[in-house]
């Protein structure tokens, strides 16, 4: 079975390779392939791609073969030098072939086509034996699930690894590479809703480059992490409107330029889809900024400043009353132990003792005429 489908494959690719050295044209003439006109010619980059078919105003136009330096391919139908009409791309173990547009791939032309790119794909593999389980290793199977879904591609320990289809109960569809179960490196995701997702993937989640097209008509061409749209992008709106710049988080944030659909433009810096101003504006509110953050910093340190010196002011200040109430004491108690002693005996213990008492209450409170008596 596989031997008949490499020698279908074959005699796809021959069909399309034969139009390309059955060409009418006639050869392209001198070394720079920019001034080939409706002629066939090689050329080969310095990179070591190489492109053979024909030219028209300095670009691949009609039928042409174009390898890579890696071993990719290309054959079949070109116009301004983008991929346009019937052709098959070969990357690795996958094969596309069908109709194409401006370099993007539009679909097989028959389902028998697809089921036999699928079978290709894997044709290194054996079939899965027996019920899915931890058994199916290195092998080609497919699986219904009970919900609905279905899983038809190359398997390692039970889990979809390499190569595979995956097909949603509601319609949705993953195309592209597996590991252990999950969507990983390149694939191409048809929604329910009529949206698609052609890029890359890590942990069944858009990660890296990828584009997405709504089913609005609006387009998004850049940089996602964990399925949001993160870093460098450009975003068409069905409207007409065009962002090109920054995003975080699905959201407009950094620099970049927004035309709207009559052609106004705002550019400068965003943040959370929101336009803060061009780049000098922005400069100038952030210097702002800095400098009323500056004058905010200064006139906390001064009140600061102001408040400690207050607090020291203050304690020097209940210092020296502490003393003078201290003074003030020592004098009254002093001067009323002079008064009263000389009037009594104070070899009496009793006596000593009442007159110290007296003293020592006259000295904590003063009345008015004590004060002015014994200070």
């Amino acid at each position: 079975m596989k031997s008949i489908l490499a020698v279908l494959l074959a005699v796809l690719l021959a069909g399309l390779a034969g139009g390309v050295s059955a060409s009418d044209l006639p050869d392209c003439a001198g070394d720079r392939y920019d001034t080939w006109n409706n002629c066939f010619g090689t050329y080969t980059w310095a990179g070591g791609n190489k492109y053979v078919g024909e030219w028209k105003d300095g670009k691949k136009n009609g039928q042409g073969t174009y390898i890579w330096w890696n071993g990719n391919k290309y054959v079949g139908e070109w116009k301004g030098s983008r991929f346009n009409g019937q052709g098959t791309f070969t990357y690795g173990n996958l094969i596309q072939g069908g109709t194409w547009k401006d370099n993007e791939f539009l679909g097989t032309v028959t389902k028998v086509e697809r089921k036999e790119q699928a079978r290709i794909a894997a044709s290194d593999l054996p079939d899965c034996v027996g019920e899915h389980d931890a058994s199916w290793n290195n092998c080609f199977g497919t699986v219904t699930f009970p919900g609905g879904s279905k899983y038809v591609g190359t398997y390692k320990n039970g889990r979809f690894n390499g190569q595979g289809t995956s097909t949603y109960a509601d319609g949705g569809k993953y195309v592209g590479e597996w590991k252990d179960s999950m969507a990983n490196g390149q694939g191409t995701h048809t929604y329910a809703d009529g949206g698609k997702y052609v890029g890359e993937w890590k942990d069944s989640m858009a990660n890296g480059q990828g584009t997405y097209t709504y089913a609005d008509g609006g387009k998004y061409v850049g940089e996602y992490k964990d399925n949001k749209r993160n870093g460098q992008g450009t975003y068409t709106f069905a409207e007409g409107g065009k962002y090109v710049g920054e995003w975080r988080d699905n959201k407009k944030y950094g620099q970049g330029t927004l035309t709207y659909a009559e052609g106004t433009t705002a550019d400068g810096i965003w943040k959370d889809d929101e336009f803060l101003g061009t780049v000098a504006e922005v400069e100038r509110k952030e210097q702002a900024r800095i400098a009323r953050a500056e004058r905010e910093k200064q006139a906390r340190i001064t009140k600061e400043e102001r408040e400690k010196q207050a607090r020291i002011a203050k304690k020097e200040r209940e210092r020296l009353a502490r003393l003078e109430k201290r003074d003030k004491y020592e004098r009254t108690y002093n001067a009323c132990m002079l008064d009263k002693s000389p009037s009594v005996d104070m070899s009496v213990s009793s006596v000593e003792k009442a007159v110290k008492a007296t003293c020592r209450s006259i000295a904590e409170d003063p009345s008015f005429l004590e004060g002015l008596r014994y200070n």
